[in-house]
């Protein structure tokens, strides 16, 4: 299914395209030891949803929407 989420990575939601929602993940939530529930995300400047989160950029979103973010080769 892909790459697991690490602290770092790049990461898109999967309902919105690739391109346009992009968020660097900052770290995780466990609800209990060793569930990982939310990831804490800082929105890259300059993407078409930079403004998602109310708080200068960063919010939390559930670990189940973020892929991490695949960039296409250009040919």
């Amino acid at each position: 299914m892909g790459k697991d989420l690490e602290i770092g990575d790049l990461v898109n939601h999967c309902l919105f395209l690739k391109r346009e929602w992009v968020g660097v993940l900052i770290k995780f939530e466990e609800k209990h030891p060793g569930l990982v529930e939310k990831a804490y995300v800082k929105m890259v400047p300059g993407t078409k949803y930079e403004n998602y989160f109310e708080n200068n950029g960063y919010g939390w979103v559930y670990k189940k929407w973020l892929r991490v973010y695949v960039q296409e080769e250009s040919k």
